[in-house]
């Protein structure tokens, strides 16, 4: 029995030694640097993974040139950005309970009609929230706090051709027509508010937007 547990406990030793000899000439590789939260371009939001412009470019466009400007852009040498979703513009909201995020207001990816424009509808003051400027999105990214396209269409017919986005100087969310070109005809504007007039969150009046892309 004695000789059993001798032999056992050198068997043990020669192998712990050669483990440690093992993982001193192929020690396991350290994981290397993650891609940077922020640069000068691009910021991840930790909270949703997604990877957002600091800075958007391209100005004042209608929908369809803003779904084409995200998807030709190239920032920090990466492709594949495109125009966010309305729940995806949504996650960028700080500062509104209403609107933000898990927020009570009812338009999201899985409600796109007009009648989801429903719940308690506003109740942020403009500019007042930790962004820069006021603005309502985070103090990590850029720009004015104006109107942002999402790529996510209203889904009634009576306001066919209408898309959502979040107004981020006071965190409205609002639809608005996506090809007007501001130049909109007596007939037109009086068709257009009468529509609007049934819903909340309709803007008659602006016809372009800026767009801050995202991948």
């Amino acid at each position: 029995m004695k000789r059993f547990l001798f032999v056992a406990v050198l068997v043990a030793l020669f192998v712990g030694v050669g483990l440690i000899l093992s993982y001193g000439q192929d020690a396991p590789p350290t994981p290397g640097p993650s891609s940077p939260v922020k640069t000068a371009k691009t910021w991840k939001d930790p909270e949703t993974g997604l990877t957002w412009q600091v800075t958007p470019t391209g100005g004042g466009m209608k929908w369809t040139e803003a779904k084409a400007h995200c998807k030709n852009l190239s920032l920090d040498g990466h492709r594949g950005w495109r125009l966010p979703t309305i729940s995806e513009l949504r996650s960028l909201i700080r500062g509104c309970l209403v609107t933000q995020r898990g927020g009570p207001f009812g338009v999201r990816d899985t409600c796109l009609s007009s009648g989801c424009a429903k719940g308690p509808y506003h109740n942020c003051l403009p500019k007042s929230s930790p962004g820069l400027s006021g603005a309502y999105w985070p103090p990590d990214i850029l720009g004015d706090a104006d109107f942002y396209w999402s790529a996510s269409l209203v889904s009634d017919n009576d306001f066919a051709n209408t898309a959502w986005g979040v107004n981020f100087d006071d965190a409205r969310v609002l639809a608005s027509k996506v090809d007007v070109s501001g130049n909109m005809t007596d007939e037109e504007a009086r068709a257009w508010n009468e529509v609007a007039k049934k819903a909340k969150g309709f803007d008659p009046n602006r016809h372009k937007a800026r767009a801050r892309c995202v991948r």
